[in-house]
């Protein structure tokens, strides 16, 4: 399991099983909703929890 499969899980035992792909590809996430919608709660909680999950998986040596 490399280290970018486990930075989402920071702190916690994975639940799910996690297994490295063949070529180690990327992965690209995205939230979408109606612009009302925007700046609810949830929809901010949930963008920041990503936003936070790819600044850690960007840092230097995460892929190691």
């Amino acid at each position: 399991m490399s280290r970018r499969a486990t930075s989402v899980w920071v702190g916690e035992v994975p639940s799910v099983a996690l297994v490295d792909l063949p070529g180690l590809p990327q992965r690209e996430l995205f939230s979408s909703t109606r612009l009302a919608a925007a700046t609810r709660p949830a929809v901010v909680a949930c963008r920041d929890a990503l936003a936070r999950a790819a600044r850690v998986s960007a840092a230097p040596g995460a892929g190691e």
